[in-house]
């Protein structure tokens, strides 16, 4: 890997430990609002740190859809709570993957 990609992956490994935490804090307090916006923070990060237009446009087109669905579903939070710890157990694999590249 080029060490600019490097750095770059670096610097994207920080920001999503960065959301991660956030997202883990939001559980806690069941607010579940904070934990989708985080949740779109995370995956948009990626497009972000991929410097494309074409896909930061079409993830915006896309993720205003998804949260208008999730603010309509976070009505049963024990329900909504599961969902989430699972969801958050899949980021954090994310991030362990994404840190053993070399």
């Amino acid at each position: 890997m080029s060490d600019a990609n490097s750095k770059n992956r670096l610097e994207l490994i920080k920001v999503l430990k960065n959301i991660i935490k956030e997202m883990e804090e939001s559980i806690k307090y069941n607010d579940f609002d904070t934990y989708n916006l985080k949740d779109s923070e995370f995956h948009k990060s990626f497009i972000l740190f991929s410097s494309n237009r074409f896909f930061l446009k079409n993830y915006e087109n896309i993720i205003s859809k998804n949260r208008t669905y999730q603010t309509r579903t976070n009505k049963l939070d024990r329900l909504i709570y599961l969902k989430k710890q699972r969801s958050m157990e899949g980021h954090v694999e994310i991030l362990k993957q994404l840190e053993k590249i070399t």
